[in-house]
């Protein structure tokens, strides 16, 4: 018998465990977060508590990206979704994960089954946050698009129509 045999039929195999991530910009547009990391599983929508979103995140094309802030007594609605460690590696490239984004693991709450969820969210590294930007139309097309998805509309309905665009 081969090695490579051996260790096929008699060695148990761990099935990478999902994880769970909460989407709160652009990324909550389910198949905007397909085309970066294949097939997810939507759990459901949930509140991030003591926290808001902007757009002070600077973009390459110098326009503010959304991250997330502490902010005491606001919310920040987006979607959960379980993704195995190797879809979070594909998304750590797109996020730019470590150096323009960091992975924080915060505890959200799906109102709908009154349930909590300890999930990985991405939060802008400070030397590339910068007050006063603004985000381009396309970019917050997407994010107004996945927030009707998911019925997010507490957090996200102040910025429609709101003439606060780059481009």
């Amino acid at each position: 018998m081969q090695l490579l045999d051996f260790l096929t039929n008699f060695i148990p195999t761990t099935k990478a465990s999902p994880s769970y991530y909460f989407a709160y910009g652009s990324n909550m547009l389910r198949e905007r977060l397909e085309e970066r990391v294949e097939k997810v599983d939507y759990i459901g929508r949930a509140v991030l508590s003591d926290y808001a979103v902007s757009f002070s995140k600077l973009g390459s094309d110098g326009s503010g990206k959304a991250t997330i802030v502490k902010r005491d007594g606001e919310i920040v609605e987006g979607a959960i979704f379980s993704l195995t460690e190797n879809q979070l590696r594909m998304l750590d490239r797109f996020e730019g994960y470590p150096k323009h984004y960091i992975r924080e693991e915060l505890v959200v709450f799906q109102e709908e089954d009154q349930r909590s969820f300890k999930a990985t969210t991405y939060i802008a590294c400070l030397d590339h946050v910068k007050e006063g930007l603004l985000p381009t139309k396309e970019y917050l097309d997407f994010i107004l698009q996945g927030a009707q998805q998911i019925n997010a509309r507490r957090t996200y309905s102040k910025f429609e129509n709101s003439g606060t665009l780059l481009k």
